[in-house]
Order: C-alpha cells, then sequence, then structure tokens
C-alpha cells in the first residue's frame, strides 16, 4: 500500500484471504481518497498475488510493484507501474530473481527505488536473500554492497528528513530479528540503540513528515505466537515508545502516509493462527504523531494587537513559514507549486489576503505570529481565518497546518480610566506631571485639571502647571473606538502656601478619635472622618513667625525658634486672621481657605498620623521623642523651658511636636468636668461623624500637653480645655489652612 501524491488517494493492489483453510489470491486495485475506497477497473493489471511490494516513484508519478507470489505460477519477478488508471507491464534487460516478503521504498532524494531481501525458493522450503537493487524507471540494479543478513519480512520505510532508509526486524525461517539498519544511498549502517523494538515480522512502518520521525506498528513475534500492537517512533538515532495509535493488534497490514492530509492510513492484516488467524477489513485512519495546529492566543480586537500560534514538530526548526490573514473560506485546496511537493490543504482564502506575516520556525516547537489590527471601528464584526504554511529548502516540502484559527474581529472594551501624578504637591507655581495608568489600551485623553468643565489637554502623559494655590480636583476621560470611562480624582493636587509657612498637606481620611484607656471625656471611640484635605503647620508657630505677622511677641521664654508662649485663644485666631489677610493680598491664599486653627477632630487626626495607639510613636513617649515631664524630673529639659520646634522626629504625616512642648488651641468650645487638668466634658458621640466640630461650651479645647507635664497628658486623645483669655507659660498653638468653618 502506498500513497500516490499526484492523486492524492492512498493505492492498495492484491494480498491473500484465507477461509476454512483455503487460500485466495487478490488481484483488485483500490484507492482510497480520505473518506472511503473506490474499486478501480483498470484495462490491464498484474495477476493476483500476495507477498509483493508497492511504492510510489514521486519524480515519475508512477506507482511500482515487483515480485511476489502468484499462484499456479510461483515466485514471480515482474515490474508493474500504475499510470493512475492502468497498470503497465515493464520489460526491464534485467531484474532481481523471483521472490516475495521483501521490503521496498522510494528514496526521494535519490529518486529511486530501493529493494533489499526476502525469500526465494518454494512456500515448503524458503531461502532468505540479503541483496540489495534499485530501480531508476527504467532497469534494475545491484548493488555490490555489504548489509543487513539475509531476511524477509522486515519493514522499510525511506526517511526524507535525513535522506536515508530506515530498516527494522524481519525473518529468515529460523530467527526473527530485532535490529535496526540504515542505507544512505550507498551503504548500509547497523545501528546499536540503547532501545529497541523487540523483535518481529511483518510490522508496518511509515516515515510520518510532518514529526520528522518514522513510525513502526505492529507486527508478530517469532512463531507468529503473539500479535503486537505497540507504537515506535525513530527519530534519526535513537527508538521511543509512543502510546498505541488506537490499531488493534495485527501483522500484515497495509501502512501508509497520507501527506496531503497529515494522515496515517493503515488498512487489513490478520492476526496470529493461535488466535483463529483472523483477517481483517478495517480502515484506520489517524492522524500524524505530529500535527503542525493553530489556535487563537490573543483575540483581535480593533485597534490592539493579535496573536496566534503555531505548534509544531520541533524537527521543523529553521523551515520558512508564512501565516496568512484571510477572508473565510468553506474550500480546502491542495496548493500545487513547481518543484515542490505540497503537504495539507490551504483551509484559508488566497484571494483576499488581508495581511501576511513570516517567520522562521524555531525549535521549541511553537511559533506566535502578532498583527496589529488598524484602529477602525468598521472592521468590528470581521471575520478572519489565519493558517501557516512552512517551507522546508532540505526536502523542498511545503506543510500546511491542519486546520485554520478562525476569530472575528471584535471591538475592544472600553478603557478603565486611572492615573498618577508626580509632584502632587507643593508651593505655587507648581509643575504636576500626569501618567495615564488606563487599562483596555485608550486611545484619547481629555484632561481637566482644575474639574471645571473645560478640557486642558488630550495628550496620554500631560504636564500642567498650576499658578494659584489651592487644592485642585482632576478629571480625566480615557477613551477607544469600545468606548469611555471618567474618573475625577478629588482634592489630588495640593498648591500650597509659600515654602517660608512650612505647611504639610494633609489628606482627607477617617480615623478612630478617642481613647479606651483614658479620661471619660476620651470615650467612647468612634470613627470620625475628615472629608476634605487642608493643610497644617509643620511646626508650632514659632515666635519669629508671630513676631514677622502680628509685630508683637507674648513669650517668656525668648528664642525666633522657639514655638510662641503665653499666647491666649484670642490671640492665636487674631494671629490667623492677620496671616490669611496677609496672604490673600499676596495672592497665595487658595479660594474659599483661610488659615485658622484646627478643630479638635482635625488636631487628633493630623497627631495620630495613621496609629492607633496611645501615642504616635507606639505604646509609650520617651524623652528622646518629645518635650515633656520637666516638672516631674522625668525629662530633663535645660534650661527648663520649651524647646525648639522640629527638635524632635516628626510623625507619619511629617509633623513636628504634636506630643509635649506647647498645649495647642484648637477652635472648638467645651465645659470642663472635673480634675486639675479642667478635663473636658464627655461629649463623644457614639456614633461615626465627619467633620465634627462642638460650638456649645464656655471654654476652648487644648491638646497635646507640654515641656512640663508628665507622660499621661501628652496621649494622642488627651483633651483639656482652658478660657479664650487664659495666659500660660505652656500655651501656644499651630496653624492649619483649611475652609473656613462657622
Amino acid at each position: 500500500m502506498t500513497f500516490d501524491s499526484t492523486r492524492r488517494d492512498t493505492l492498495l493492489f492484491g494480498g491473500y484471504h484465507e477461509s476454512q483453510g483455503v487460500v485466495t489470491a487478490l488481484g483488485d486495485t483500490w484507492s482510497w481518497n480520505g473518506f472511503g475506497w473506490l474499486q478501480r477497473s483498470p484495462s490491464t493489471q498484474p495477476s493476483a498475488r500476495w507477498g509483493h511490494q508497492v511504492v510510489y516513484d514521486t519524480r515519475r508519478d508512477r506507482a511500482v510493484l515487483f515480485g511476489g507470489f502468484v499462484p499456479g505460477i510461483g515466485l514471480v519477478n515482474e515490474t508493474w507501474e500504475w499510470d493512475g488508471s492502468n497498470w503497465n507491464l515493464r520489460s526491464p534487460a534485467t531484474a532481481p530473481t523471483v521472490r516475495a516478503a521483501f521490503t521496498m521504498a522510494y528514496d526521494s532524494w535519490r529518486q529511486r527505488v530501493v529493494m533489499f531481501g526476502g525469500f526465494q525458493g518454494s512456500a515448503s522450503s524458503p531461502t532468505a536473500v540479503g541483496d540489495t537493487w534499485t530501480w531508476d524507471g527504467s532497469s534494475w540494479s545491484q548493488l555490490a554492497i555489504a548489509g543487513p543478513s539475509p531476511r524477509g519480512l522486515a519493514t522499510m520505510s525511506f526517511d526524507a528528513a535525513r535522506g536515508q532508509m530506515i530498516l527494522f526486524g524481519g525473518d529468515n525461517g529460523t530467527t526473527t530479528f530485532s535490529d535496526t539498519w540504515t542505507f544512505d544511498g550507498t551503504s548500509w549502517q547497523s545501528r546499536l540503540t540503547p532501545v529497541a523494538p523487540p523483535a518481529r515480522r511483518n510490522a508496518i512502518m511509515a516515515h510520518d513528515v510532518l514529526s520528522g520521525e518514522t513510525i513502526l506498528v505492529g507486527g508478530a513475534d517469532a512463531g507468529l505466537i503473539n500479535t503486537l500492537a505497540d507504537t515506535w517512533a525513530w527519530d534519526g538515532s535513537n527508538w521511543s515508545q509512543y502510546p498505541a495509535l488506537l490499531v488493534p493488534e495485527r501483522w500484515a497490514a497495509g501502512m501508509s502516509l497520507d501527506s496531503d492530509r497529515g494522515e496515517i492510513v493503515v488498512f487489513g492484516g490478520r492476526d496470529t493462527v493461535a488466535n483463529q488467524g483472523v483477517f481483517y477489513g478495517d480502515t484506520h485512519v489517524l492522524p500524524s504523531i505530529a500535527q503542525r495546529t493553530m489556535s487563537v492566543v490573543v483575540p483581535p480586537l480593533v485597534g490592539r494587537p493579535a496573536s496566534f500560534q503555531l505548534n509544531h514538530p520541533s524537527s521543523a526548526a529553521g523551515n520558512f513559514s508564512f501565516t496568512f490573514f484571510t477572508a473565510p473560506t468553506s474550500t480546502q485546496l491542495s496548493i500545487p507549486v513547481p518543484g515542490f511537493t505540497s503537504i495539507g490543504f490551504a483551509r484559508v482564502d488566497l484571494l483576499q489576503i488581508y495581511a501576511r506575516r513570516d517567520s522562521i520556525l524555531n525549535p521549541t516547537g511553537a511559533l506566535t505570529i502578532g498583527i496589529q489590527v488598524p484602529n477602525d471601528p468598521l472592521l468590528a464584526g470581521l471575520p478572519l481565518e489565519v493558517q501557516t504554511a512552512d517551507v522546508s529548502l532540505f526536502t523542498n516540502t511545503i506543510f500546511w497546518a491542519s486546520n485554520d484559527a478562525t476569530a472575528t474581529i471584535q471591538l475592544p472594551p472600553p478603557p478603565v480610566a486611572n492615573f498618577t501624578s508626580a509632584a502632587a504637591g507643593g508651593a505655587s507655581t507648581l509643575a504636576v506631571q500626569f501618567t495615564d495608568t488606563s487599562t483596555d489600551i485608550p486611545t484619547s485623553w481629555q484632561w481637566d485639571f482644575d474639574n471645571n468643565g473645560t478640557v486642558d489637554s488630550t495628550q496620554q502623559n500631560p504636564s500642567f502647571t498650576y499658578a494659584a494655590p489651592g487644592i485642585y480636583s482632576v478629571r480625566l476621560v480615557a477613551s477607544n473606538v469600545g468606548g469611555s470611562s471618567t474618573i475625577t480624582k478629588t482634592d489630588s493636587v495640593f498648591v500650597g502656601p509659600e515654602a517660608a509657612l512650612n505647611m504639610v498637606p494633609i489628606p482627607a481620611g477617617t480615623f478612630s478619635m478617642g481613647s479606651s484607656i483614658g479620661q471619660p471625656g476620651e470615650q467612647p471611640v468612634h470613627p470620625v472622618t475628615i472629608s476634605r484635605p487642608f493643610w497644617m503647620g509643620k511646626f508650632e508657630v514659632t515666635q519669629a513667625l508671630y513676631q514677622s505677622v502680628m509685630g508683637s511677641n507674648p513669650s517668656s521664654f525668648i528664642g525666633q525658634n522657639l514655638p510662641v508662649n503665653r499666647v491666649t485663644w484670642t490671640q492665636a485666631t487674631a494671629f490667623c486672621a492677620a496671616l490669611s489677610v496677609q496672604e490673600a493680598t499676596a495672592g497665595r491664599l487658595p479660594a474659599g481657605m483661610v488659615y485658622r486653627l484646627p478643630t479638635e477632630a482635625e488636631w487628633e487626626y493630623c497627631c495620630r498620623a495613621g496609629t492607633t495607639t496611645e501615642w504616635n510613636t507606639g505604646a509609650t513617649l520617651g524623652c528622646d521623642q518629645a518635650a515633656f515631664g520637666y516638672g516631674g524630673g522625668i525629662c530633663s529639659l535645660a534650661p527648663g523651658q520649651t524647646k525648639p520646634v522640629g527638635s524632635f522626629s516628626p510623625n507619619a504625616f511629617g509633623l513636628y511636636d504634636m506630643h509635649g512642648n506647647v498645649w495647642e488651641w484648637c477652635m472648638d468650645r467645651n465645659s470642663p468636668y472635673a480634675g486639675s487638668f479642667g478635663y473636658a466634658t464627655p461629649n463623644y458621640p457614639s456614633t461615626a461623624v465627619t467633620d465634627p466640630y462642638v460650638t456649645v461650651g464656655s471654654q476652648r479645647i487644648v491638646r497635646g500637653s507640654d515641656w512640663f507635664l508628665p507622660l499621661d497628658p501628652t496621649r494622642s486623645a488627651f483633651r483639656n480645655v482652658r478660657a479664650e483669655d487664659f495666659v500660660g507659660t505652656g500655651h501656644g498653638f499651630r496653624v492649619v489652612l483649611a475652609h473656613s468653618i462657622p
């Protein structure tokens, strides 16, 4: 049995059948077109026989049949050729001696048929021979070379990837062989391998051009005791066992590779005598061990890169490949190229090629092919078929992938807008770099840097300079052909006061206010949300700053960088008002914002800076972390007064001296309830609140404690009250730049 690559069918002639001990020789001709068998009716044909061989000569487009056993005549040495319609008897001047059960294959490199061995003599007394012959289309020639020992019933196939014959096994009447031989057109070479198929006769073998391996299936062991169903592959150097090809065990079957369809065709054969010698008439069509297959990796979307993958045998590495992106078609065509054998079908429309990508196959066995889909929404819904063909210049063969990958171009999903900003805080004039981080690949952008409804930029990653102080919200609309989405980052850019005022931007957020282990006025602990960002002074107001704004200095401890002390609540608020006027006059005051004292909630939020412990330093506070405890001898604060601002490390918000040094006035009112410090009245809400500000009470809140008092009053949640006109050496303040409150 052999594959006729010109007529794209598998050719079968003759054989024999046995029923109730009666052997019947067959002389019929059949062809398999990939779907079914067709009996042919040639006007001339060989007589019925078995033990012959048929191979296909691709150079001359002829199938060549030689020898066999003809009932009534015996062994013959006839040479016949099939031209697609008829059998023609050739009459060469010389020919091999009569024989049967030899092996034969076509050498496509040297364009000749090679025959080896077989049996001569009678069926009752066969003699094995070990000669090698070649047929060039006109004459037979015997090669005077040494080779495998005499034998028949061996199996042989041509390895087109390596240019050599592979012969395995056989039998000489007394011994069944398990040796492997290769023939390079000049000499035979015995191949010793660490692993090999067990000894056998009447196996079937074909070279799989898709995998580059030679496939051996089945056969029978010595004495026809056991029929074999194993599958082995020869890679040019070694044998490896494969999973069975799902063909029931048998021997003396016919096998060929339908290279056009990439399929292995197996027909007939028989079982051992021990198993009643059953004859089979079934056909098995099996995929190649190594198909070339296409798949979609990244589906095609308008405006996006798409990718497809060709899985191919590693033996194809180095082959040139061509991938076609075409309109869909329901046809599959074998594309003839002069001088090349075409294996497989073009399943794409080569008359409507949208794009082509050329590559070289790599040893990994997988080639990824990418294509950029144009950014045209009219392409949405367009179906694609994608198929790759690769070319081996070594064997002059074109291999088509066994399938085409199909996909329909879709619109991409709309982007999910997002961005980041560098230098999003600082004094005016402030340049901010924005970076688009939207997903799903937007193709257009609309930026509104102050969220006033005006598009300020259409660049992907623009920069913008803010000239006026303020807290700005930024809006981005990111779009592609699939749609758009919008993100507004509220209060995301802080354009602050001049650097000399040392103001720190504070983000909006939520924290737990109060302490479960502190004074009753600190309970219950409850969630508080600060809804809008603001600035807070990095330091307590220094004497230098106070003097520059108010023209006086009420402090008892004198030093330009010491916190102003002995300041009443009234003086502190007057300072804030004067600073607001000063900055507004200079054009540095953000719209809707003023300098003022912090609310009590704002103060604790800033003091904690994300911590939940009693101090923002953790479970306690050390003398190396704040100015406190001088009065009880806890900390040595020579010369017994406040410390210059910034003498200790800041908290996580970058604020200094939130614990100790001087009490800091807050906006809130409250009334004292008891205690030597005049603890604040327990007036905390029991539920979550937003931007709380207490306006009821005769006195004002102070927070943070001072340089003189012990550890406990320095806690983040500790609350104290004083009259608005109270004057104390330990009382100062810090300011916030925030939205005004009643």
